[in-house]
């Protein structure tokens, strides 16, 4: 017949240390106490300092010591060989912990017993290898909890990009923007971007600052402010004109015949060039408004006919591999938003604006004229 053991409590290690002060025996403390002399004598002897005598607190502290085993990573070697390899492999310990959990459906491991992991063998073996797991490959944690920081989950009001409606996603309707404030390694640097989905257009300035009612001035002096000064509202004007024009685009290439789509694709890129040169040099509210109709009109036929000429001319079996090369021209965008908030900076949105839509001309201007094959697919 089993029995069950509790170790003794801080409350009644006091008990113990008081009664041993008055001179009790270890049976009478044993008894006060409800325990065993046995479990008396053994605690007196294990948690006792040899010159302080028995103490509570310190009794306390010698039994969590021994009773501590380790990090998880020592004591299983599974999962200390896959933690170490997925941070060989770049992950942080914020990604590894993340993953951990989806692929269990519960919590593994905390990053954190991932950063002391490593940091404990940096110290223990002074091997300091160790540290180049680690994303930025500190032999030394830095600062934590600093005041006015706070993680990303922690904002308020934050909404999460997997709840973005379907609308936005699919990239087929004008009008949704994302704004990203990007932050380099010298403090103070940032350059506030805006890139709407639709088509692409990628507009930057640098702020002072990151604060929250700067960046959104800044968002509404990218859009409108700088040039026209309309504000929000007319930012808003000139988006539903652009998305007037991409229906009115939309219904006009529905209803050509499925011939010469390469010169319509090309011809669509060239207009999209020149309209977008006109607009970025215009100053005149009511001239850029009709210009907003024909750039929607022109983008509208240049993004449906590329993607329409890449899927009808790939053979079945190397469509996906197709497709997945000629989504890759989304990572142009990093380097041309670097470039565009370097130009923004230091000649204005408008100049920026344009030397970007004159070179869009030149390329589909070069590209009609001496690539006949282009223009000759149908």
């Amino acid at each position: 017949m089993g029995r069950s053991y509790a170790q003794l409590s801080l409350e009644d290690r006091c008990t113990v240390a008081r009664l041993q002060a008055d001179g009790r025996s270890i049976r009478q403390i044993a008894a006060t106490v409800d325990r065993a002399p046995s479990t008396i004598s053994r605690e007196l002897k294990r948690n006792g300092g040899r010159q302080v005598g028995y103490r509570p607190g310190y009794a306390e502290e010698q039994t969590r010591a021994r009773r501590w085993s380790g990090s998880r990573l020592e004591r299983e070697p599974e999962l200390r060989r896959t933690v170490l390899d997925r941070l060989a492999r770049g992950w942080s310990p914020e990604q590894v912990a993340g993953r951990l959990a989806v692929e269990a459906g519960e919590p593994v491991i905390s990053h954190e017993s991932i950063y002391r992991f490593i940091y404990a063998q940096l110290a223990r073996t002074k091997d300091y290898g160790w540290r180049l797991y680690l994303p930025r490959a500190k032999s030394k944690r830095g600062l934590r909890g600093r005041r006015g920081g706070s993680p990303a989950s922690f904002i308020d009001g934050r909404i999460p990009i997997a709840e973005r409606p379907p609308a936005a996603s699919d990239r087929n309707n004008p009008g949704h923007w994302e704004a990203d404030l990007m932050l380099f390694a010298k403090y103070g640097q940032a350059v506030l971007t805006v890139h709407e989905r639709h088509s692409r257009i990628i507009l930057a300035t640098r702020p002072p600052n990151k604060t929250a009612d700067l960046i959104a001035e800044q968002l509404v002096a990218i859009f409108a402010d700088s040039v026209f000064e309309v504000g929000g509202k007319g930012m808003g004007i000139l988006m539903s004109l652009s998305g007037a024009g991409a229906v009115a685009g939309s219904l006009i290439i529905a209803s050509l015949p499925g011939k010469k789509r390469g010169l319509i694709m090309l011809c669509g890129t060239l207009a999209l060039g020149l309209v977008l040169t006109a607009f970025s040099f215009s100053e005149v509210w009511v001239f850029s408004m009709s210009l907003m109709v024909f750039v929607g009109l022109a983008q509208t036929a240049q993004m449906t006919m590329s993607n329409t000429l890449v899927q009808h001319h790939t053979p079945n079996e190397y469509r996906g591999r197709v497709m997945g090369v000629y989504d890759m021209q989304m990572s142009l965008v990093g380097p041309a938003t670097l470039i565009a908030g370097v130009l923004t900076q230091r000649f204005g949105v408008q100049t920026a604006f344009g030397t970007f839509s004159i070179i869009l001309t030149a390329i589909a201007l070069l590209a009609l004229l001496f690539v006949p094959r282009l223009r000759r697919l149908d």
